[in-house]
C-alpha cells in the first residue's frame, strides 16, 4: 500500500470534471467566485473529516496519512490562493485567471479520490483483524468462562458434602461467586455487540471482572481449607 502514488507530479489516469464555462454576464465572476469558494468551504470539512477517520484507526494509520492530509491541505491552500487572485483580477478578462483556479481544483479532487481509496483499503483491513482479534478473545473468554463454572460447581458440591458445619457456612459466598459469574457473562454480552470503537474499554472491564472473580474464589477456598 504505497503512498507515493498520490504525490502531485503523479499523471493522472482518468481526467476528472471539469468545472463549467461561466455565462458571460456582468455578475458572473460573482457567481463562479462564490461557487468556488462554498466548495473551498466544504474541501476543508472533508479533509478534517478524513483526519477524524484516520485518527480513529489508530498511530499507526495516522502517521502513515498525516503527511498525505497535509498534501491535501497545501492544494486547497493553492486553490485558496487562486481564488483570491482571481477575485483581484479585472472584471473583464478574468477567465484568464479561471483555467488555473480549476487546475488546482482538479489536483484537489484527484488527490482526495486516491488518498480515500488507500484510506478505505486500509480501515477494511484494520476492520477484519480487529474482528478476528474480538473472536479469538471471546473464544477464550467463554473458555474461562466454562472452566470457572465447573470450579465453582465442584466446590458447591463439596460444600453441600461437608459435614463441618463451618464449611456449610460457605453456601453465601458460592452464590456471591455466581453473581459475580453472571455480572461478567453480562460483560461478556455487551462486549459481543460493542462497536469497534469501545472494544478495548470493554476488555479491561472484562478483564477486571475475572480477576475479581478469581479473588473470591481463592479466599473462599483458602478459608475452606483452613476448617
Amino acid at each position: 500500500m504505497e503512498l507515493q502514488q498520490m504525490e502531485p507530479q503523479q499523471q493522472k489516469s482518468e481526467k476528472v470534471e471539469k468545472y463549467e464555462m461561466p455565462l458571460q454576464t456582468p455578475n458572473a465572476k460573482t457567481s463562479y467566485q462564490e461557487r468556488i469558494g462554498a466548495e473551498l468551504k466544504e474541501w476543508a470539512a472533508k479533509i478534517d473529516r478524513l483526519k477524524v477517520e484516520v485518527e480513529k484507526l489508530g498511530a499507526e494509520v495516522v502517521r502513515m496519512f498525516e503527511k498525505q492530509i497535509e498534501i491535501l491541505r497545501d492544494k486547497r491552500k493553492a486553490a485558496v490562493k487562486g481564488l483570491s487572485t482571481l477575485k483581484r483580477s479585472p472584471d473583464e478578462g478574468w477567465e484568464e485567471f479561471r483555467s488555473g483556479l480549476e487546475n488546482s481544483m482538479d489536483e484537489l479532487k484527484y488527490t482526495m479520490d486516491q488518498t480515500l481509496s488507500i484510506f478505505r483499503e486500509k480501515q477494511q483491513e484494520i476492520t477484519e483483524r480487529v474482528s478476528k482479534q474480538r473472536k479469538a478473545y471471546v473464544d477464550k473468554i467463554d473458555a474461562r468462562f466454562s472452566d470457572w463454572s465447573t470450579k465453582v460447581d465442584r466446590l458447591k458440591t463439596r460444600i453441600e458434602r461437608a459435614k463441618n458445619e463451618a464449611i456449610k457456612n460457605y453456601e453465601q459466598q458460592i452464590e456471591e461467586l455466581r453473581k459475580k459469574q453472571l455480572a461478567g457473562k453480562e460483560k461478556l454480552q455487551e462486549f459481543k455487540t460493542s462497536g469497534g470503537e469501545s472494544w478495548e474499554d470493554l476488555k479491561e472491564g472484562m478483564e477486571k471482572a475475572f480477576a475479581d472473580m478469581k479473588r473470591s474464589f481463592e479466599k473462599a477456598l483458602s478459608r475452606m481449607k483452613r476448617k
